[in-house]
């Protein structure tokens, strides 16, 4: 489970769903679904991407390029007020005269508002997790600097426009947040150094070849506000919210079923889940222990795990060599075939290389053992 940027996913979904609706001749006559198509379209523009514009962003719609979210308590009460308007829209929809998909989408829909309800009235991350405003500033860099769909000079724009009003983010982060789990606030600790030498190193390098030396100026100037925000914001964990950080970080059983079945549609009660997610695991248990064997019968699992682990190339290294073809990657000793090393990698890399090579801020870390008796 992640804080607000979790959604983005779902929102991806929803507005390829919406497309396609539109796009579909089969149904588009129909009174039901012309109507159906309105209410997905006001709930995008109105709630989704609206609240979210580094969704928008996410999903290719660059009228929200320069926007960005607002996590003032009034903004946020708002999106809740506009989301329970329109679950009401949603279920009170006659949905009698949509297609089986049509009234698919409408359950993916509503699982989104219902979730995005949860998320910001019971979970609460603005309230509870540091790690949402530092991380979903970066992330809305990020989206823009990922993919080249304009020109580097128009995309810094775009940069420049969201880190103008990164800063402010800090003092509503400040505002907003009470008793965080100590956790999620070690958490975003451990991350800002690395959000830091983000903005530091790997946004300038990604827009290098910007060529409008007024643009560049006015970059160098809006980012350099960024880290120093980023940095205060860290001094200011440290000094001020970690000692106060006494929260609990489990959402309990009922909330943790909710998300489950808004986001993933899974209905399946948690002490199944349990004895499901148990059973994999013994069985992924006893597949090691007998590749383990192959490997070296004379150590033990855990002993030609940590064998594996201690072999590894340097962390700059590391795409470059899972890269190279098996027959030439330096492997463990032991591993003297080409059919036991090709075992540990598998998959098409060269489809993944384009991800692999993007330049990515730290990952978000998932929120652990969610659950409380």
């Amino acid at each position: 489970m992640r804080n607000l940027g979790r959604i983005a996913a779902v929102c991806a979904i929803l507005v390829a769903f919406a497309a396609r609706l539109h796009a579909a001749t089969d149904t588009a006559g129909s009174a039901a679904a012309t109507q159906w198509n309105a209410l997905v379209d006001e709930y995008l523009d109105q709630v989704a991407f609206h609240f979210r514009p580094t969704d928008g962003t996410s999903a290719g719609l660059h009228q929200y390029d320069s926007l960005l979210e607002d996590y003032s308590r009034s903004a946020i009460d708002s999106n809740i007020r506009a989301l329970h308007q329109f679950e009401k829209r949603v279920v009170a929809f006659n949905g009698k005269g949509l297609s089986q998909t049509e009234a698919a989408d409408r359950e993916i829909v509503l699982g989104n508002i219902r979730s995005s309800l949860l998320t910001l009235e019971i979970i609460r991350p603005w309230e509870k997790n540091p790690d949402t405003y530092s991380s979903g500033v970066t992330n809305s860099v990020y989206v823009i600097m990922n993919r080249k769909f304009a020109s580097s000079d128009d995309r810094l724009k775009s940069v420049i426009a969201r880190e103008k009003q990164m800063p402010a983010v800090f003092d509503r982060a400040k505002l907003n947040l009470k008793n965080p789990p100590r956790i999620y606030t070690e958490i975003a600790l451990q991350q800002l150094p690395g959000l830091v030498s983000f903005f530091k190193n790997d946004v300038p390098a990604a827009f290098a070849d910007a060529k409008d030396e007024n643009i560049k100026a006015e970059f160098a100037k809006s980012n350099a506000a960024v880290v120093e925000a980023l940095q205060k914001y860290e001094a200011w964990l440290k000094s001020d919210l970690l000692a106060r950080s006494n929260g609990d970080f489990r959402f309990g059983a009922q909330v943790y079923s909710k998300k489950l079945l808004y986001d993933e549609m899974v209905d399946t009660p948690i002490d199944r889940l349990l004895e499901i997610g148990l059973a994999d695991l013994h069985r992924n248990q006893a597949e090691f222990a007998r590749i383990a064997k192959e490997v070296d019968a004379s150590k033990s699992p855990r002993e030609v795990l940590e064998q594996l682990g201690a072999t590894h190339p340097p962390p700059d290294q590391l795409i470059p060599h899972v890269h190279k073809k098996p027959s030439t990657a330096s492997s463990p000793s032991s591993m003297t075939s080409t059919s036991s090393r090709s075992r540990l990698i598998s998959g098409p890399l060269s489809k993944r290389r384009r991800h692999l090579n993007a330049p990515q801020p730290p990952r978000r870390w998932t929120h652990p053992a969610l659950l409380k008796k």
